[in-house]
């Protein structure tokens, strides 16, 4: 349903039902892509406390989750938004430490 309303540019009821769905099912499959899709929201709206708290939500749920690269990489561009250099640089780094984990090689040419 937020999807819908996102994509008629209803984004406020958007929100509204991503808000809701995170209130009442906590331990929803979805919730990932819930929390980055408001982390988005709330970047693109300069609330960046309300993006460092979605994107921390997924980041917690560590890399079982799809959406994992890409929130510690927006919660790296959140800190950085809020002057806060030496946490963004932290997530940038876990970033990197956890592409090498995972075998990404950094040096292959594309």
């Amino acid at each position: 349903m937020a999807r819908a309303y996102d994509e008629l540019g209803r984004t406020d009821e958007a929100i509204e039902t991503m808000e809701r769905l995170s209130r009442t099912n906590p331990h929803s499959a979805h919730l990932d892509e819930v929390q980055f899709r408001r982390g988005e929201y709330f970047f693109t709206h300069r609330r960046y406390r309300d993006a460092e708290s979605a994107y921390s939500d997924i980041v917690k749920l560590g890399a079982t989750s799809e959406f994992y690269e890409l929130a510690l990489y927006k919660l790296g561009w959140t800190f950085y938004k809020q002057e806060f250099y030496e946490e963004a640089l932290q997530k940038y780094i876990a970033l990197l430490d956890y592409k090498v984990s995972i075998g990404y090689d950094f040096d292959q040419k594309t």
